[in-house]
């Protein structure tokens, strides 16, 4: 046997290299294949927009100017979208260091900085930039900073991988964004179109928002956000106030179905301890449902700008008759900023939403009855499966609920008094004799087979002490229908009359009449 020797690790070299980024390859795929929709790009230039006048906010103690604003014109003629905002501007090194650097951001570096003072700022990731290649040919971008307000510089890029930096005329302290728009993306200098996308993504961001309909930088008109969501407007309105503009506020977003009720995501004497992660309102569609609908709404805004309008996840499965809007600062998104992370932040804001919603209406139901019994007409079926799901849903629903029977729909205390203190359940699809029988008899039957309907006429019976008979099984035939001896009839003939009429000749032969009392 030879054995092998060893090798030499001494004269082994080992180097280290750097990895190698295809930048055409990175920006195709991070731009074109980011985000679901190109509409985004807005979104994410807005929100760089009000970072930035949240920058100078913390930073520009001295500030001279009227106040953080954003300014957004749609121009049709020219084909190009403009964002224009009051903020703290760049310098040159930061336009080379955050602007032109993919996956470089100054919002992160404040907000890793000073993460109690900057809650306002929004971004991250330092990727909203990118959008603006999606939809434009050429992005323009004109910027001033505070820190310098002598200097001015223009930035031009076609591509995202190459761009001229160069020192522009003096201009105020802030910075204008202009994209020279692509052919397939000329919609977006729609002026209409433009203000009814802000109207959806930036409606609960802090600093006004502008989009004047006539292309002018300087009339602005009435911003889209003017109105505080109701959870932060701070103004004295009566009750009836306060529901008439929940409900204008939630109109914004149930396009779909009317609102019928308005609760609160947060209880206004909660402890603020104690209090979830989501701000919001929630409410109840005015429609019909069953069971297996699902018309479940989930609006997410985080840190003012609208992330998702289909979270639904959020909102418990038995709730699909309900929407809610909700604004939160701990919830995560994702790279795109389209979605959200589901992690632990998320479940805690799923029960709070689950918490607010039962909460939301056992107090409806003692405050509101008129309201609460319209819920019960339009959802019947679908709080009979929430009432499963929950205790305290099951208390506050099963007396009040209905269920199917062979007789409509009948509550539960007037099923027990018509069965005579018993509870039938069937579980065909169709009718049997015995339900024929019962029907003669003028008895409900609790229709199993609907969504629900069994399980609740179980525990209720058996939270009372009631019994339970469930048609079409040998034990409950037994129990329904006692068999009679011939000797216990007072007039034999009775058992021959009704062999003769059932079975006729074929009685010995193939069929058996069983005599029965019921």
């Amino acid at each position: 046997v030879t054995l092998a020797r060893p090798p030499d690790l001494s004269i082994v070299s080992v180097q280290l290299h750097k990895t190698r980024v295809d930048l055409a390859g990175l920006m195709k795929v991070l731009g074109e294949h980011l985000y679901s929709t190109p509409t985004v790009a807005l979104r994410e230039l807005v929100q760089n927009a009000h970072d930035s006048c949240e920058r100078r906010r913390l930073e520009d103690h001295d500030d001279p100017s009227a106040g953080p604003r954003v300014i957004v014109v749609a121009d049709p003629g020219e084909r190009t979208l403009s964002i224009e905002d009051s903020g703290a501007g760049l310098t040159a090194d930061e336009v080379e260091r955050y602007l032109a650097t993919v996956g470089a951001g100054y919002t992160r570096t404040l907000r890793d900085r000073e993460p109690e003072a900057s809650k306002g700022l929004i971004g991250y990731f330092g990727l909203g930039f990118l959008s603006a290649f999606v939809v434009a040919d050429r992005v323009e971008v004109w910027t001033c900073s505070y820190q310098a307000p002598e200097l001015a510089w223009r930035f031009v890029s076609r591509d995202g991988q190459t761009y001229t930096l160069e020192s522009a005329p003096s201009r105020p302290v802030g910075t204008r964004v202009t994209l020279s728009l692509g052919d397939r993306f000329a919609d977006l200098a729609n002026p209409l179109a433009i203000r009814r996308l802000l109207t959806r993504y930036a409606s609960l961001l802090r600093h006004p928002v502008f989009c004047p309909l006539d292309g002018s930088f300087e009339r602005l008109g009435e911003a889209v956000n003017a109105e505080p969501p109701p959870w932060r407007d701070t103004r004295a309105h009566s009750d009836l106030r306060q529901r008439k503009l929940a409900l204008e506020f939630v109109a914004r977003f149930e396009s779909q179905f009317e609102a019928l009720c308005v609760l609160p995501l947060t209880q206004p004497d909660a402890d603020p301890s104690e209090a979830g992660p989501l701000r919001g309102l929630l409410w109840v569609q005015d429609s019909a449902t069953y069971g297996s609908s699902d018309n479940r709404r989930a609006w997410v805004f985080v840190r003012g700008m609208m992330i998702s309008d289909d979270t639904r996840e959020l909102l418990p499965r038995w709730a699909g008759f309900c929407g809610v809007v909700v604004e939160t600062d701990e919830l995560t998104p994702t790279a795109s900023r389209e979605d959200l992370q589901r992690d632990s932040s998320f479940d805690r804001g799923q029960a709070q939403i689950r918490e607010a919603l039962i909460e939301g209406l056992a107090a409806l139901a003692r405050r509101d009855p008129a309201s609460w019994r319209r819920i019960l007409t339009r959802h019947n079926e679908a709080l009979l499966g929430a009432a499963l799901c929950d205790d305290r849903l099951f208390d506050l629903i099963v007396e009040a609920a209905t269920l199917p029977t062979s007789q409509g729909d009948l509550s539960l205390e007037r099923i027990r008094e018509r069965s005579r203190g018993q509870i039938y359940i069937s579980q065909a699809e169709r009718g049997g004799f015995e339900e024929l029988l019962f029907r003669a008899l003028g008895v409900p039957v609790v229709k199993g087979v609907r969504y629900a309907a069994a399980p609740i006429a179980r525990r209720w019976a058996e939270r009372h002490g009631i019994p339970v008979i469930a048609l079409g099984t040998e034990v409950s035939e037994r129990a329904l229908f006692r068999r009679v001896d011939e000797q216990e009839l007072d007039d034999p003939r009775i058992a021959a009359c009704l062999r003769e009429a059932f079975a006729g000749s074929h009685f010995t032969t193939e069929l058996e009449v069983v005599l029965s009392r019921f």
